[in-house]
């Protein structure tokens, strides 16, 4: 009985032994520093981070017949990887924690369908955290100009808002002029984008002449709709509801708590 060779293709018999023909497996994470073109020397599982956009390209399918790798992208930020064959062509583009199988009939490259990060061998969506400041500036034309908290994720990933702390850094002069509903929210992508968190009361906060810190979950509502639909590669901002706060002075520290999430299946 013989099986595919995954080191080059050619046919070996099966054994416990360690000789030239045993299968090699990675049991590691390999960090890419530039693009990567598979040989006879790789393994049929490779975990890569890929450090960066990379690309893998598979060996000639005339070499290839009945070899197969199964590749994984373990990066630790959204970074893409392409593997495409040698002409070149994409056979599949793995985005952070997706994996797929690659298997070659001679002629072809195939991509047996890419796992996403909540199949059996990706890695779970972790809590991370992004701080920015919000500047004087910023919060007087928050209305018309929203405040970018999270940057948006690679294409075919979405951003889950978990929760986010403020800290008001009291400089010289309180904010004036708070209208009734003139509150903060994070939004997914714009100022027309859909509501994420519990809306910020304003009032009684930005207008006091001391530091003061202000926390707000994800949205719910009780007794209603409470939920989210996600949307691919949107930005999390932060939008004041109704019109601009008229003068003041002080910035805003936030600290966002979010997941990356990839597909919508």
């Amino acid at each position: 009985m013989s099986t595919a060779d995954g080191l080059s293709g050619r046919a070996f018999p099966m054994s416990s032994g360690s000789g030239p023909d045993q299968r090699k497996d990675n049991l590691g994470v390999i960090t890419m520093a530039g693009n990567l073109t598979l040989t006879d020397g790789h393994s049929n599982w490779l975990r890569l981070d890929p450090a960066g956009v990379r690309t893998v390209t598979l060996p000639s399918e005339a070499l290839s017949n009945g070899l197969w790798y199964y590749i994984a992208n373990n990066a630790d930020a959204a970074e893409a990887i392409t593997v495409q064959d040698d002409t070149p062509a994409t056979v599949a583009t793995l985005l952070q924690n997706q994996a797929a199988f690659f298997f070659c009939d001679g002629v072809t490259w195939y991509s047996m369908g890419v796992l996403k990060s909540d199949g059996p061998t990706a890695t779970p969506a972790l809590l991370q955290s992004a701080t920015v400041t919000v500047s004087a500036a910023e919060i007087l034309a928050l209305f018309a100009t929203p405040k970018e908290l999270v940057a948006a994720p690679a294409a075919g990933q979405w951003l889950e808002f978990v929760s986010a702390e403020f800290f008001y850094r009291w400089n010289a002069a309180a904010y004036t002029g708070i209208a009734a509903g003139e509150d903060w929210v994070v939004k997914l992508t714009n100022a027309a984008g859909a509501e994420q968190s519990a809306h910020i009361e304003t009032t009684g906060w930005l207008d006091l002449v001391a530091d003061a810190r202000r926390f707000v979950r994800a949205k719910s509502a009780v007794g209603a709709v409470g939920d989210s639909t996600p949307v691919l590669a949107a930005p999390l901002v932060l939008h004041q509801l109704v019109a601009e706060i008229i003068t003041g002075d002080s910035p805003v520290d936030v600290r966002v708590w979010y997941r990356v999430h990839t597909g919508l299946v």
